[in-house]
């Protein structure tokens, strides 16, 4: 009766066993499989590898270790490409050899809307011309920076009627303003034929800005120009009492200006290129 074996082949062998023809038991012994080992783990042939470097790709080879009769690793250097496009750059990652070429563009959201912004470029959105949008590089990264317009306060009821319109940017309200023509009121002693009054006497004048234009006009093929001064509209006459060198009063009469406003007149352009015209 022929004893059962006690053999235990170590990870990567398998028993086998051959009949000796001087005896009627079969002899069991371990034989290399066609297969790799690393750190426990059996690879069969042609499949990864596990390696300490991440530059270093290996597989389960054909060769076979003269030693342990097992399959040995076969490795390779990883071939990494660095060249990448004018709107990317190489980026390592962490635990890989090779890295990959990412995009140097900004990217923002606008109201739902997503744009790729050049880096040193501007973006400014088609519906909303107060903001703008600049792609940035600081240290290796690409920032956004957003600038908002902040528009001076606006108020229709002080611009000339259907003057109201947008800025150069298009994003502000701007109009012709209306004149401000208005009265303007100052306290005075008066003087007449050497008198003068005991105290000071309210006296006004029209202060203010009125309105200038030059126009296109395509009848006369040439510029029209409108200009207006800032004048009295309504006056008074007022009184008041002087006091004379011999001690004697007198009644004084002076204007008195109860309201301004624009009243056309000349432009002294228009008025030199009338006499121009008249020379000639």
């Amino acid at each position: 009766m022929c004893p059962m074996p006690m053999i235990l082949c170590p990870l990567g062998y398998m028993m086998s066993y051959s009949v000796n023809p001087d005896s009627c038991c079969p002899q069991y012994d371990c034989r290399p499989m066609e297969v790799c080992i690393y750190n426990t783990t059996v690879y069969q042939p042609g499949s990864p590898m596990p390696s300490d470097d991440p530059c270093t790709l290996c597989y389960c080879g054909q060769s076979v270790d003269p030693e342990t009769k097992l399959l040995t690793s076969e490795c390779i250097i990883a071939d990494c490409n660095f060249d990448c496009p004018e709107d990317q750059e190489y980026q390592n990652i962490p635990g890989q050899c090779c890295g990959v070429c990412v995009s140097t563009d900004c990217v923002v959201v606008h109201d739902n809307i997503t744009q790729n912004i050049p880096v040193n470029q501007i973006w400014q959105p088609a519906d909303d011309k107060c903001v703008v949008y600049t792609c940035e590089r600081v240290n290796g990264q690409s920032l956004v920076v957003e600038s908002k317009i902040t528009c001076p306060v606006f108020n229709p009821e002080d611009c000339v009627p259907g003057t109201k319109t947008l800025d150069e940017e298009g994003c502000c309200l701007t109009c012709t303003l209306e004149s401000k023509c208005n009265v303007q009121k100052n306290s005075t002693i008066l003087e007449s034929n050497g008198c003068v009054s005991s105290s000071p006497v309210e006296v006004t004048s029209c202060t203010g800005l009125c309105g200038t234009s030059s126009i296109y006009s395509a009848d006369a093929n040439s510029l029209v120009h409108s200009c207006s001064c800032c004048q009295e509209m309504t006056t008074s006459t007022r009184e008041a009492t002087l006091t004379c060198a011999d001690g004697s009063n007198i009644i004084h009469s002076y204007i008195y200006i109860e309201s301004c406003g624009c009243k056309a007149s000349d432009c002294p352009s228009q008025s030199n290129s009338m006499r121009r015209r008249r020379r000639k």
